[in-house]
């Protein structure tokens, strides 16, 4: 074994105790981390303040600051739930979430058509999956790691509590295998809210602020004749969690790329705006910009 490949296993091993105390706990455990990471990582606190300046220009720089610790006390918990989401009993998680608009869900699948769920890249994406998966057979498409050996290892742990040959696993750019699901009626799990470098990407605007984003989600939508329907998670105030599935996109896609893919940006947007401080803020969202020169996250820049 590589040493690498000791550090990951104790890493791995690390999370799976932090997945052993009681749920409370583990919340206020959470919290405490996330100020710790707050304090100790400069450099995705610089990302995440200029993120929030930049979507938030209502807020003054109290407004920010606290906005900020916030966001980095969901990071914490988000530990604690990913590993809640990998190792957690499937009989305790269902006693923990309630089901918003699952009807939405329903109707979207009733004529037999494919559907993609479009979530928000909250600190509590891997639990939101694992509450889906739950209830409905989904593949999840993903960013595969670098590293094979913790590749390996993070779909180990997404297909641990695999009950149908229908839950699966899809790296984000096997289009084929998507429109392969979509066109038997599948669901398929996509979280399109990242910077992207490629050349067919639109500036659609996230929170007024141009993003560069993948036309991909419709151009699937449209090739599969699917539905997309929005959903996210959103944790109680008494530790527990409503899942939230919204309405399937009407009349998408409209074969304009630009304007689908707005349209995406906002559903995403509406979604995150209900809980901002789970975002993951500390993603470069902005990096590439419509002027080359342009990088919000340089020192002295904003």
């Amino acid at each position: 074994m590589r040493p690498r490949d000791l550090l990951t296993w104790s890493g791995f091993g690390l999370l799976r105790l932090l997945s052993l105390p009681p749920w409370p706990l583990r919340l206020r455990l959470g919290r405490a981390l996330g100020r710790l990471f707050c304090r100790a990582a400069p450099r995705p606190r610089h990302v995440a303040r200029v993120n929030l300046r930049l979507v938030r220009p209502d807020l003054d720089e109290a407004g920010i600051e606290a906005l900020l610790r916030r966001h980095f006390e969901e990071l914490g918990i988000g530990l604690f739930e990913l590993g809640l989401a990998w190792w957690g009993r499937s009989e305790a998680l269902e006693a923990m979430v309630e089901f918003e608009g699952w009807e939405h869900l329903e109707a979207a699948r009733a004529d037999g058509r494919g559907v993609m769920l479009l979530t928000p890249h909250f600190a509590n994406l891997e639990l939101g999956g694992r509450f889906m998966a739950q209830r409905v057979p989904i593949v999840i498409t993903y960013k595969p790691d670098k590293d094979p050996y913790v590749d390996r290892l993070i779909r180990s742990n997404r297909l641990a509590h695999k009950t149908t040959a229908d839950h699966d696993v899809l790296p984000a750019r096997d289009v084929r295998g998507m429109l392969r699901v979509l066109r038997r009626g599948g669901v398929i799990w996509y979280a399109p809210d990242i910077n992207y470098k490629g050349r067919e990407r639109v500036f659609a605007d996230f929170f007024g602020v141009p993003a560069a984003t993948a036309p991909h989600p419709a151009r699937i939508a449209a090739h599969a004749s699917a539905r997309v329907v929005p959903y996210a998670l959103y944790r109680r105030e008494d530790g527990g969690y409503r899942l939230v599935i919204e309405p399937a996109l009407e009349e998408f896609p409209s074969g304009d790329e630009v304007v689908d893919t707005q349209r995406i940006n906002r559903a995403l947007e509406a979604m995150v705006a209900r809980r901002p401080e789970s975002y993951l803020w500390i993603m470069r969202r902005f990096l590439t910009r419509p002027d080359p020169e342009a990088d919000p996250y340089r020192k002295g820049t904003l």
